[in-house]
């Protein structure tokens, strides 16, 4: 009879400790509004964390310093329509041994300047600015992309990180919960009333749940080492479950009032291919002007020495120089040909790549709504199964008051229902992610 006012004395004790708000919860300040569907919301820690990604992760940190490589680049292509000013100082010593005169020796320095200025190259200057600017967009945007990308995976790692260390607690609940079964076994076979078996497959559930809690808290850390090293984060992670997202799981009206397709999609993707098409364009200028004559503004100052008519003597000018430079290809072998045509057939590969990126989109978009609405199912049947186990584990626990089930099989159906709400977490978790890429396709504001 001990033995079962103990157990009792333990369901009462999880009952009124219910699992679904474990220890050391945090409230968010301020009440949650129900159309707030992202995990930062219900989480400040995570808020955080993508708060300071920007500036420590190093994966941004590389990716930045392509945008100013491309920045870079783009100077150096702009610099090609400017002006080019070079300036020179000649100093030497002259030895000069002319005929009927004596040996003459003498220091001279001499100073020149000059300066170059494309005037007209049929624009393909300018097109190479532009392709220049374009892979800087590029570069730009594919650094917001990658941000947006990793702050996702951020979100979704640290929902794993909340799960992974709510089920810690929960085995950590579930080995106390064998441990003290086996106290109890121990007991009931002081008494006489249970065999030495009984005792003994007892012990091995408590051993069992030890290995799994190990494995779990291995798993657990080593998930937290990999997520430090991607977000640089400096801080120390609780990682504690907090009431409101429980509320959210609970409560909230999942795949409600959902943004419609409205036609405008915006992917990383198609602006690139929108991009690269625009810079084939610029290829093809650069390739018509091949064969066309270029004119450049020149101009120079520089001094000589000219010996005179007359004598056997010399004399420094002061030399300027102003006038207009035309070059002119007149055959290359069709190699400016041959670089338009490339530019054209990329051009056409690139259109019809647009097309089809955008029709996979559509489809894309239209799976993610299903797949939300499937989410939205999914969560609303795990909450009927939280019911379903609290009702049977209520039912169980009277069972397991008047002596007409077992320890052993009064404890499944504890761990049934610490299971049950994991999975309605993780299936909400679930719902945030995927989520969360639906609105970065439409282009919507992700709260």
């Amino acid at each position: 009879m001990f033995c079962y006012l103990f157990f009792l004395f333990v369901a009462a004790a999880f009952t009124l400790s219910p699992i679904n708000a474990v220890e050391q919860t945090e409230d968010v300040d301020g009440a949650i509004p129900s159309y707030a569907e992202t995990a930062e919301v219900f989480f400040p820690e995570l808020q955080e964390v993508l708060t300071r990604v920007e500036g420590k992760a190093p994966l941004l940190q590389e990716e930045n310093e392509k945008v100013n490589e491309a920045t870079a680049n783009r100077i150096v292509a702009d610099s090609k329509r400017g002006f080019r000013i070079s300036v020179g100082l000649n100093g030497h010593s002259l030895h000069e041994d002319r005929p009927n005169t004596n040996y003459n020796q003498q220091y001279r320095f001499m100073a020149s300047a000059y300066v170059h200025k494309p005037l007209y190259h049929w624009g393909a200057l300018q097109s190479e600015s532009q392709i220049a600017e374009i892979e800087e967009k590029s570069s730009s945007a594919s650094y917001e992309d990658l941000l947006n990308k990793l702050s996702d995976r951020i979100r979704s790692d640290y929902l794993s990180l909340i799960l992974s260390t709510y089920g810690m607690n929960l085995a950590q609940r579930s080995l106390k919960l064998v441990q003290s079964n086996a106290d109890g076994v121990a007991e009931r076979l002081r008494l006489g009333l249970v065999t030495e078996l009984a005792l003994s497959e007892a012990k091995t559930a408590v051993l069992q749940q030890r290995i799994k809690l190990a494995e779990v808290e291995r798993k657990l850390n080593q998930s937290k080492l990999i997520f430090i090293e991607e977000t640089g984060f400096d801080g120390n992670l609780s990682l504690s479950m907090t009431n409101s997202f429980i509320e959210f799981s609970e409560n909230h009206a999942f795949a409600q009032n959902l943004p419609l397709d409205t036609g405008v999609i915006s992917s990383i993707g198609l602006e690139a291919i929108g991009r690269a098409i625009e810079m084939e364009n610029n290829h093809i200028v650069i390739a018509e002007s091949g064969l066309r004559p270029k004119l450049n503004v020149v101009g120079g100052f520089y001094q000589d020495r000219v010996d005179l008519h007359d004598s056997t003597s010399s004399i420094e000018r002061n030399n300027v120089i102003v006038g207009l430079e035309a070059n002119w290809s007149f055959f290359d072998s069709s190699y400016s040909r041959g670089k338009k045509r490339t530019a054209l057939a990329r051009k056409r590969r690139y259109e019809m790549q647009l097309d089809r990126e955008t029709r996979r989109l559509r489809m894309e978009v239209k799976n993610l709504r299903d797949h939300l609405i499937t989410l939205g199912r999914i969560i609303e049947s795990s909450r009927q199964l939280v019911d379903a186990a609290e009702d049977r584990f209520e039912k169980s626990q009277i069972e397991f008051d008047g002596n007409r089930i077992t320890p052993e099989i009064f404890f499944t159906y504890r761990l049934a229902l610490d299971q049950s709400r994991l999975s309605l977490l993780t299936s909400v978790a679930n719902y945030l992610n995927v989520r969360s890429q639906y609105m970065y396709i439409l282009g919507a504001d992700s709260e």
